[in-house]
C-alpha cells in the first residue's frame, strides 16, 4: 500500500511559507542526537535526530524521530525528503 500524500510543495516559497507557518504555532523545536551520513557518492546527505517540539497553539508536545535525506548537485540542495 503506498502512503499518501500529505503535502507537495510546487516551488522553494512554498516549502518556506510551510516551515515559516509552522515555526510561528511553534513554542519549542529541537532536533536532539543528530546523526548525519553521506551518501558513497556524496549525492546525498541523511540525517536522523531525536524530535523535541512543543506546538503551543495545539498545546502538543511531539517527540518523535526524524529521518531527512538532502540531495545534493553542483554544490547546491536540490530536494529535501522527510
Amino acid at each position: 500500500m503506498r502512503p499518501t500524500r500529505w503535502y507537495v510543495f510546487d516551488s522553494p516559497a512554498a516549502a518556506l511559507d510551510y516551515i515559516e507557518s509552522v515555526a510561528a504555532k511553534s513554542g519549542h523545536v529541537a532536533f536532539l542526537d543528530k546523526l548525519w551520513t553521506v551518501s558513497e557518492d556524496a549525492n546525498s546527505v541523511f540525517s536522523q535526530a531525536n524530535g523535541d517540539a512543543l506546538s503551543s497553539a495545539e498545546k502538543l508536545v511531539y517527540n518523535d524521530v526524524h529521518t531527512f535525506r538532502i540531495d545534493v548537485a553542483d554544490g547546491q540542495i536540490v530536494k529535501v525528503w522527510e
